[in-house]
């Protein structure tokens, strides 16, 4: 029997502008020497999984067309590159692909399974006997499953190889309003350059004339222009600050939400 592998197992969380990675590994690869030439369905098992999250009063995983791929992706490539672990021999990952394929999450984590499973539902039993798989498999904050699972030549052996990924949205917290922060960035901008001109005519103001009719009636006429500027000002200003208010409500609500799933 073969030593469980190690599971890379990963929760990413965007606080305001900071990434936060955070790395638990733990052992999920389950190797198995039973004798079988039972047809495994990826469907069976996760729905084998589903069976065994529902009897702890788990929520059903959904299944996922991109954590699909990047089960297909992985299983070829582990019979391509013959290797049975969670870091291919060229550094990839199941994250690497779960990036590149553009699986936008809060968590994501991989099971494996290599041998001669006699049913679907020994596949699943084999990966509850491990701490690391039973983890993953009966995790409440995952949502999501891919799985692949195919038979092949594995080291002059014909077995079967499965690789189920499990898979947290990053929707599932509230996302703060992307328009809303381009807007504020762009009418901050805008405030920025009005200041800049308010400064610039108080100091031109300070400077006229005010000795004759047509100097006192020019200056007035800058004042107007002035005292207008300086309302706009205000009114974008006091607009801006309810804006900023309500931009960080929503990144207080999305930092609370993901303080519940990395709790």
């Amino acid at each position: 029997m073969r030593k469980p592998r190690c599971l890379i197992y990963r929760w990413l969380a965007l606080i305001l502008a900071a990434l936060l990675i955070v790395y638990q590994p733990v052992n999920a690869a389950v190797l198995s020497k039973r004798s079988s030439v039972s047809q495994l369905s990826a469907t069976r098992i996760i729905a084998a999984t589903n069976q065994q999250r529902k009897k702890t009063g788990l929520a059903a995983l959904k299944t996922n067309v991109i954590l699909n791929r990047v089960a297909a992706a992985r299983l070829t490539d582990m019979f391509k590159q013959q290797y049975f672990a969670h870091r291919s021999p060229d550094n990839t990952t199941a994250t690497d692909l779960i990036n590149q394929f553009g699986y936008d999450y809060l968590g994501v984590a991989e099971n494996l399974a290599l041998g001669n499973f006699v049913s679907d539902a020994a596949v699943v039993a084999a990966w509850l006997k491990s701490p690391g798989h039973r983890k993953n498999l009966l995790e409440k904050k995952f949502a999501d499953i891919g799985l692949a699972v195919k038979r092949g030549n594995f080291r002059g052996r014909s077995v079967w190889l499965a690789v189920q990924i499990f898979g947290r949205p990053r929707a599932s917290c509230p996302t703060p309003d992307a328009i809303l922060k381009n807007t504020i960035s762009e009418h901050d901008r805008t405030l920025t350059e009005w200041q800049a001109t308010a400064l610039s005519w108080q100091k031109e103001l300070d400077t006229l004339p005010t000795s004759t009719l047509a100097e006192a009636n020019y200056y007035n006429g800058r004042v107007a222009d002035y005292n207008g500027l300086i309302a706009k000002i205000k009114l974008r200003n006091q607009t801006l600050q309810e804006w900023v208010e309500i931009y960080n409500q929503q990144i207080d609500a999305f930092n609370i939400c993901l303080k519940g799933e990395l709790s």
